[in-house]
């Protein structure tokens, strides 16, 4: 791969020196003439790109953010103000103080003047000494560990962007009907909010939080759907005693969420008086995108067979990869959210091995 003076790469060539594709780019990154191949996923400004996200060509994660080179613009604020002192550093969506050929910003907090002919280094962040220890658990959770991982801050970073456009619905939703949730067992509220977040943020069932295709189309084409901020099917509503209720009716969602999670938390005391906070945690969050009593204790079954109850097992078949590790991944990022925005985490709840399990 051959870059320009930004590092972002304009030529792939081949061993024996013949040139395959030359790339293009119109000052803010957008792509000009030849399409991108998959033959690298690094482009403008050598930064990883994701084709098949929104944004017309994709987006382009800067570590701590999404940019989409389409618009010139991050998708979420920058939560530094690098220097106050610069006018252009009070536009917190604005990519590289507006001067895209002569900047980059490989961090998505800090731009950088890259020097042409010298070797790209990454801005260092200014250290006062050593670091002082984290006594909150809820901040070192979400923090350490291999929350440091690639594919962790890409999760993070992509989910955190579509929730902060709108596009997924979620937290906003969870938000909005935050006291509907507290109802709940408070050993199930956070659940109960991460499941909503969850389930209410499908773009493409629910985009921008509006039911409208579900009034209009599916009900008709899937009578017994998934539906509403829950996605709650009728023979679900059926089965926990809310049967003939809306289940577009938010208060019905939540309480139909609410009564999936206790029937399953009480077949997990069923299997184990002396459950941990992680492990039950760990296992609603499979159950909430179950749609039958059935599918339920297939779930706590499967970790329950295993004398070990392994997450590593649990997790790493064929199957759960198909099936479970995108949720858990997801439930796991809304609880995070959630913690951080002053909802409770269950006592003894292990973020960190969580993640490293999912991640």
């Amino acid at each position: 791969m051959l870059s320009d003076h930004l590092k972002s790469t304009s030529a792939l060539v081949a061993r024996n020196g013949v040139l395959n594709v030359k790339y293009f780019y119109y000052p803010y990154g957008a792509r000009r003439g030849v399409p991108f191949n998959t033959i690298t996923a690094k482009h403008f400004t050598g930064q990883y790109h994701e084709t098949s996200l929104p944004g017309g060509e994709g987006l382009s994660f800067y570590n701590a953010r999404w940019y989409d080179p389409r618009l010139g613009r991050f998708l979420s604020a920058d939560t530094i103000v690098p220097n106050p002192s610069n006018p252009q550093d009070l536009n917190r969506l604005a990519y590289v103080r507006n001067n895209p050929l002569r900047y980059v910003d490989p961090s998505g907090h800090y731009i950088f003047e890259e020097d042409p002919g010298t070797p790209y280094h990454p801005p260092k962040t200014p250290s006062s000494g050593p670091a002082k220890p984290n006594n909150n658990p809820t901040s070192r959770s979400a923090s350490s560990g291999s929350s440091t991982s690639t594919q962790y801050q890409v999760w993070k970073s992509g989910l955190s962007a579509i929730s902060d456009i709108g596009l997924a619905h979620g937290r906003k939703d969870v938000a909005t009907y935050e006291m509907l949730i507290r109802q709940a067992p408070e050993s199930l509220q956070l659940i109960v909010a991460a499941s909503i977040a969850h389930q209410a943020s499908d773009p493409k069932d629910r985009p921008f939080g509006t039911d409208l295709l579900e009034k209009l189309f599916y009900r008709k084409l899937r009578p017994d759907g998934s539906v509403g901020i829950a996605q709650l099917k009728p023979s679900e509503l059926d089965r926990f005693g809310l049967g003939g209720r809306d289940p577009l009716d938010p208060n019905v969602a939540v309480l139909g969420m609410t009564a999936k999670l206790l029937e399953a938390d009480a077949y997990i005391s069923t299997k184990s008086e002396t459950v941990s906070n992680t492990d039950r945690l760990m296992l609603l969050a499979l159950v909430q995108n179950t749609a039958s009593h059935q599918q339920m204790m297939t779930v706590i079954d499967t970790f329950y067979s295993s004398a070990i109850q392994s997450w590593d097992t649990m997790l790493g078949t064929e199957y759960a990869k198909d099936h479970w590790v995108e949720q858990s991944r997801l439930i796991l990022l809304h609880i995070e959210y959630l913690v951080e925005n002053g909802w409770t985490l269950p006592m003894g709840t292990d973020l960190d091995f969580w993640r490293s399990k999912a991640f």
